[in-house]
């Protein structure tokens, strides 16, 4: 097996498990796509990457790869790593602007059920409900976790994929226990009670174990609660997106031991909090702790912390605007380098579609219009001017003079019409693509063209033009090019100076 494959094979088998080794064998990729020039690789592994840095690094390191690679993705367009790549953005840059991750979550979801991915047709049904368990909205959440728990049943137990289907079954317990739907919450822990078995150091299997201690508690159980929150506290949880599951799992406690004034337990749990680093993301953790800090405080009356607690809660709130307005503000920033930079390109391209010396379109340009447009209209025509004595006048009065006229020429193929456009075909030939233009049309810009070339006064030059105009169907744009030499010659043989063609209407 080559190495490439080896290493994707080692990313998504590590990126539930090892998320720091995962890392490491992204970067070889990378250094393997770019040595062979493989762009589909290099946007797989960047893509990944953005997982890491989202568990891993700061924010405004995450912001500024998830820019780079979604960039990266939307230029080169493969469709499953782009569906890939709206996910990963949407969770790792807008996971507090709902409205947009939601956009990004329906693009990756059109995607991923045009190409019948089942795995991430889950994945995007579950961010979704997971936006509206934020919202407080559990009644709306639950039908997307519904879908995604019915794709996800497309999977063998024991693939990869699979794995994903735990998380879901947590979100749904979450969702019924809110909506106070507990007889739907003990049902669906029964009967899937055999997936969470044999992964005990699997942090998505803590989170069930927390939300066994919810519904005990919530049936007045709350011996066999404590006893679970219990087995969470003295069990270290690491893995797959740990800080993620610790964050929903301690809240979990925290309810119910705030509600029955449990102050050990509350210490304990806010220690572990204390320790965890959340992916060095921050500040909305440390206004969540001085969150649990006031509570505390409230709850068993000690009110002479509160002031100094609500004076850091207030610094830190304006902090945290700042910093958002700072994380918007680089991205925003980025968005319009690289709108530049996508411009820039643009104008290099539309130069290299220019003839040098008269400044209008040339050959190659005139190739690209016809393959855009053969398709997309009714009549399609092409007109040839080619100007008569050039060369004698040329040999005579030099070649600057030459150019001169040239350029003279080609400004007269620059008239308010979009339907037909000049382009230098090489030497003293130019060439219009004529796009749904009846013949009076085609006659009234050549005409204008011939009174606007003899208002200039190059003695001696004349010009001789030839057209054919007919069903874009009908004949090739080779054929349509030799017929229009044809009659262009015509009038060349027979005193030059005039125009002649023909059009089917």
């Amino acid at each position: 097996m080559r190495e490439i494959d080896c290493l994707i094979q080692d990313i998504q088998r590590l990126q539930y498990d090892d998320i720091d080794e995962m890392y490491k064998k992204c970067l070889r990729l990378k250094e393997i796509a770019l040595e062979q020039g493989d762009d589909y690789t290099l946007c797989l592994a960047s893509n990944y990457m953005i997982d890491y840095y989202y568990s891993c690094k700061t924010q405004q390191e995450t912001v500024k790869l998830a820019n780079e690679v979604l960039a990266m993705n939307i230029e080169k367009g493969y469709p499953d790593l782009l569906m890939q790549v709206y996910n990963l953005y949407a969770i790792a840059i807008c996971n507090n602007d709902y409205s947009l991750a939601t956009g990004y979550y329906l693009k990756g979801l059109k995607i991923a059920e045009e190409l019948n991915d089942y795995l991430m047709i889950a994945k995007f049904n579950c961010n979704l409900g997971d936006v509206f368990v934020h919202l407080e909205r559990p009644d709306l959440a639950e039908p997307y976790f519904l879908k995604s728990f019915q794709q996800l049943q497309n999977f063998s137990c024991d693939s990869i994929e699979y794995k994903g289907i735990r998380f879901v079954l947590c979100y749904l317990m979450i969702t019924y226990c809110e909506k106070g739907e507990l007889q739907k919450a003990v049902s669906l822990m029964k009967d899937n009670q055999f997936i969470f078995e044999n992964q005990k150091d699997d942090p998505l299997n803590q989170l069930w174990i927390a939300l066994k201690a919810v519904i005990c508690y919530e049936y007045d159980q709350k011996d066999l609660a404590l006893e679970y929150i219990d087995s969470l506290l003295n069990h270290n949880i690491h893995g797959f997106r740990a800080n993620e599951v610790i964050d929903l799992i301690y809240h979990m406690l925290l309810k119910i031991t705030f509600e029955i004034k449990d102050k050990e337990r509350i210490l304990r749990i806010y220690h572990l909090l204390e320790k965890n680093d959340f992916g060095k993301t921050g500040i909305r953790f440390q206004i969540e702790m001085l969150e649990m800090r006031i509570q505390y405080c409230q709850i068993f009356q000690i009110d002479d912390k509160l002031p100094d607690l609500y004076a850091q809660y207030y610094c830190l709130m304006q902090q945290n605007k700042k910093e958002n307005t700072d994380f918007c503000l680089n991205s925003v920033l980025y968005k319009i380098e690289l709108f530049k930079e996508k411009e820039e390109k643009k104008d290099i391209a539309k130069l290299a579609q220019l003839d040098e010396l008269t400044r209008i379109y040339n050959r190659r340009y005139f190739h690209y219009k016809y393959s855009e447009v053969k398709n997309k209209c009714h009549l399609l025509g092409v007109i040839i001017f080619d100007l008569d004595h050039f060369k004698q006048h040329n040999d005579q009065l030099g070649h600057l003079n030459g150019d001169m006229i040239l350029r003279d020429f080609a400004k007269t193929l620059q008239q308010d019409n979009e339907n037909i456009i000049g382009c230098r075909f090489g030497g003293d030939e130019f060439i219009c693509i004529c796009i749904d233009c009846d013949e009076k049309a085609i006659i009234s810009f050549i005409e204008k063209v011939y009174s606007s070339f003899e208002t200039l006064d190059h003695q001696g030059i004349t010009i001789s033009c030839g057209y054919y105009n007919t069903f874009n169907q009908c004949l090739s744009k080779e054929v349509l090019i030799d017929n229009a030499d044809y009659y262009l010659y015509f009038v060349k043989k027979n005193g030059k100076n005039g125009y002649y063609g023909y059009s089917i209407q």
